[in-house]
């Protein structure tokens, strides 16, 4: 998200080298990865006029990385939505495509991001009634330690819209003065998860 007024908490974020035959690769696939995390924090795939209500984006050391990202939309022809995007960039095909010189032929240049996004209708009513926890729920800007390491998942949770939004960061298990958004945090992600397997054709 951007803004002009904005905080950005950051505990860690390490990603683990790649383990390619040709440093060209190596190089191509950080590149890439690189684009890709931008796009699912930024929001690139959300189409339509929206305005970002909060998002969690899940980074794992080596699995596909998900951005859950909930918009108010709005249309002549729908009204208000509220809507929750599923987006996700495909590491396991960008990483076969790029592992080796002899794979990397078989594809054009320059090499796109293999980038998946959809939605689905959120409950309003249960949105809200856990944004009104985490509104209740007062932590400090600053830990006194972060945790760090170099394998697992990186988490990273905003709320708000373009003129007045936060985000926070961390690795693995959340630092202990931010525990009390716990509970909240994985509500919001069953909430989502169930949504999305509840959709039409889910599962």
């Amino acid at each position: 998200m951007l803004s002009f007024a904005s905080a950005e908490f950051v505990a860690c974020i390490r990603w683990p080298l790649e383990h390619f035959v040709d440093n060209e690769q190596q190089e191509e696939f950080s590149a890439i990865r690189q684009y890709a995390t931008d796009a699912l924090r930024t929001g690139l795939l959300i189409e339509g006029r929206t305005l970002p209500v909060c998002q969690l984006l899940i980074l794992p050391s080596f699995d596909n990385p998900v951005s859950w990202d909930v918009v108010s939309y709005f249309s002549r022809e729908d009204g208000k939505q509220t809507r929750l995007v599923r987006s996700t960039w495909r590491m396991d095909v960008d990483h076969e495509a790029l592992r080796s010189p002899v794979e990397r032929q078989k594809h054009p240049r320059p090499y796109q991001p293999t980038l998946e996004s959809g939605w689905v209708l959120l409950d309003a009513e249960k949105l809200e009634a856990l944004l009104a926890q985490v509104r209740s729920i007062r932590i400090p800007l600053l830990v006194a330690e972060a945790p760090m390491g170099l394998d697992g998942i990186t988490y990273e949770l905003a709320f708000g819209e373009f003129f007045c939004n936060s985000r926070i960061v961390w690795w693995c298990n959340m630092p202990q003065e931010w525990r009390e958004l716990e509970p909240s945090v994985a509500e919001l992600e069953r909430l989502f998860e169930s949504t999305w397997e509840s959709r039409p054709g889910g599962g």
